[in-house]
């Protein structure tokens, strides 16, 4: 596919009827498979993936790139995701 941004793109998320928040796709892999996200004031930032696990050196690299930034890395959490499908039925 062309034409798609790799980086750089906006997006307004709205949690609220006509409150919308800015948010920045700062960083989207090749497969669509994995992004980082960012809210401009850098009080929120999310590295996501569509499968458990994800390449070490391209979560490192989104890292460096968030430091980069300006992005206060040292309050990133890695969430576990362990959990397999028959545990969270019985987990909801």
């Amino acid at each position: 596919t062309t034409g798609y941004p790799t980086s750089g793109g906006n997006l307004k998320a709205s949690p609220f009827m006509f409150v919308k928040l800015p948010y920045e796709l700062m960083e989207l892999d090749e497969k669509y498979e994995n992004c980082m996200v960012g809210y401009p004031s850098r009080a929120y930032l999310w590295i996501m993936s569509k499968s458990k696990t994800m390449d070490p050196e391209l979560y490192e690299s989104y890292v460096k790139i968030a430091e980069e930034q300006k992005y206060d890395i040292s309050k990133i959490v890695k969430p576990p995701h362990s959990m397999e499908k028959d545990d969270a039925k019985g987990a909801e």
